[in-house]
């Protein structure tokens, strides 16, 4: 148990401390906060595999399409997840075949490691793609809103003659999108709809 010599001294040695010098030993410190391994708060990248992660970013960023500095940090949070989530598949594929963690001891810390990574970044992306979804929503009805208060004289209306047929009713926002991608139309097909982060989602599995 420390004295109470040995608790005054604490702070004034704390005060002469200069931390590191050293612009090695500066940058070292920067990443004291980081964790590295499968549970890194930045994506750990191979160098093998720095084309692949740059073009895997670009991707979810095109798919995404996110607008203003919260959406971007949502995307963000979104390309960690799934990059954790290929980092957790390529460490399963690379475990011996031969000794399979449900029986044998061997590989069974590492399988416990990489099933809890699997879970948290299941938890993050499922956070960061529904507030994304919501913010992406709002941003939309915005806009709709503002294109409904403008004003929008009627266009003359010409007569239809017999040889052009019948008029084709307009698709209602909310009907399934006649493409067949199984998303509302609003939310597919629609004009000026907001991205849709299914494409996004099946990239990362």
């Amino acid at each position: 148990m420390a004295t109470e010599a040995q608790i005054a001294a604490n702070p004034r040695n704390a005060e002469s401390s200069t931390g590191p010098r050293t612009k090695e030993g500066k940058s070292r410190a920067s990443r004291n906060a980081v964790t590295f391994g499968i549970y890194s708060a930045a994506d750990f990248v191979r160098p093998e595999d720095t084309r692949l992660y740059h073009l895997f970013c670009e991707n979810f960023q095109k798919e995404l399409a996110p607008k203003g500095r919260f959406e971007q940090t949502l995307v963000a949070e979104i390309i960690h997840a799934a990059w954790r989530f290929r980092r957790c598949s390529v460490i399963e594929s690379n475990m011996d075949s031969q000794l399979d963690p449900m029986v044998d001891p061997t590989n069974a810390p590492t399988q416990h490691a990489v099933d809890r990574a699997r879970a948290q970044a299941h938890r993050n992306l499922q956070r960061a793609t529904a507030e994304l979804r919501r913010l992406q929503t709002e941003r939309q009805l915005r806009r709709e809103c503002l294109s409904s208060e403008a004003p929008n004289p009627e266009p003359p209306t010409t007569k239809r003659t017999q040889s052009e047929g019948p008029e084709t009713p307009p698709i209602p926002r909310s009907q399934p999108c006649p493409c067949g991608s199984g998303v509302k139309y609003k939310r597919c097909c629609g004009i000026n709809a907001p991205a849709v982060l299914n494409h996004a989602l099946q990239q990362a599995a």
